[in-house]
């Protein structure tokens, strides 16, 4: 399916332990593509190292936190367990929001209630996770984001932190109203998704605030941790009065960690790979004229257009396709735009100088 690929994954169905909601998840993935070997390999390590070693808890405070758990080192990953009455306010602020949204069931789900360790963008950050089941590291979440000016929930119905997924490869079980505080996983990079001025998404991090839509204003983060090929895959969400709703506008509705961000420059470019001979890359920007939407696009070697993406690629309401480079086996297809056509431009071997893949 022609460019379609680009943006809309294959379903995961099989990634088990190592993706999160693998055993119990209700919904599909969009990605069938494995994550990298070595991040793949490093949650399985993880978890496996739980399961032999148990887990470590270290008796603290009675009149606070009274438990203390290092789950793993890559990243370091802490939870502390919580006295509930201790943390009344804010527990009791989550269990007031209304979940009528969710499906019918979903009154008679655990609540297990998570509070972050530091602020995130002058936010504190709180959540009610309503795990699928005592074992499953996926669920359904209430998130409170709290300053002294904003009050705003965000209800999300398939949920999943990377200390959820320690904690139920740990073979920790859920417990009905237990309490915790995660430690905020700063975005730091791996090997395979480095975190710089243009992979601006940590692998591990939960949420962050990132201008995406290069409008000045940042947007919320959520990490789905589904680890495609590509990485990560990361749903935007903007304030709406009192509630984060879904920016589920083409392109920014597929970000993931492979994505490339100029933000000087207000561009973007997204990356797919088909084989190891072939692949593409599409690059972004905001468009400088009034009239920009492309109403012919070219034929690629490695996918077709369907029909949704075609009406995707063609209403695009803020961002224009400015270019495709399409590299398959040995040559680079370059598509440029003209006007309101993407056209083929230029056909590069790959053992020229001219073979670039940058913005």
């Amino acid at each position: 399916m022609l460019l379609y690929k680009i943006f809309k994954f294959i379903t995961i169905t099989t990634m088990a332990i190592c993706a999160c909601g693998g055993r119990s998840i209700k919904g599909n993935h969009r990605d069938s593509y494995a994550a990298q070997p070595n991040e793949l390999s490093t949650v399985i390590q993880s978890t496996d190292n739980l399961k032999m070693r148990g887990v470590t808890e270290t008796e603290v405070d009675s009149m606070g936190f009274y438990k203390e758990v290092v789950l793993d080192d890559t990243p370091l990953t802490t939870y502390r367990r919580l006295r509930p009455e201790n943390e009344a306010d804010w527990i009791g602020h989550l269990m007031s929001v209304d979940l009528s949204e969710f499906s019918s069931d979903i009154n008679d789900s655990l609540n297990v209630f998570i509070r972050f360790d530091t602020e995130v963008n002058g936010y504190t950050v709180t959540c009610r996770f309503m795990p699928f089941g005592n074992d499953t590291e996926t669920g359904f979440a209430v998130l409170n984001f709290r300053n002294d000016n904003s009050d705003v929930f965000l209800l999300s119905d398939k949920t999943c932190f990377y200390h959820t997924l320690m904690i139920s490869g740990s073979g920790t079980m859920w417990r009905n109203m237990d309490a915790y505080e995660f430690n905020y996983i700063e975005p730091t990079g791996t090997k395979s998704y480095p975190v710089n001025e243009r992979h601006p998404f940590g692998y591990y991090t939960p949420f962050q605030f990132v201008d995406v839509d290069f409008d000045g204003e940042k947007e919320m983060m959520l990490n789905d941790l589904a680890m495609y090929r590509e990485g990560n895959g990361y749903r935007p969400y903007k304030i709406k009065g009192s509630r984060f709703v879904p920016f589920d506008i083409f392109p920014y509705d597929n970000i993931v960690n492979s994505t490339v961000f100029d933000f000087k420059n207000r561009t973007m470019r997204s990356y797919t790979l088909y084989h190891a001979d072939f692949g593409e890359y599409v690059y972004f920007s905001l468009p400088r004229e009034k009239e920009w939407c492309i109403t012919d696009l070219p034929e690629l070697h490695s996918s077709s257009y369907d029909y949704s993406a075609k009406e995707d690629i063609l209403n695009s309401q803020i961002l224009a396709i400015d270019s495709i480079k399409e590299y398959y086996f040995d040559t680079l297809f370059v598509y440029r735009r003209y006007g309101h056509s993407l056209s083929l431009t230029d056909k590069i071997p790959s053992d020229s100088p001219r073979y670039d893949t940058s913005f």
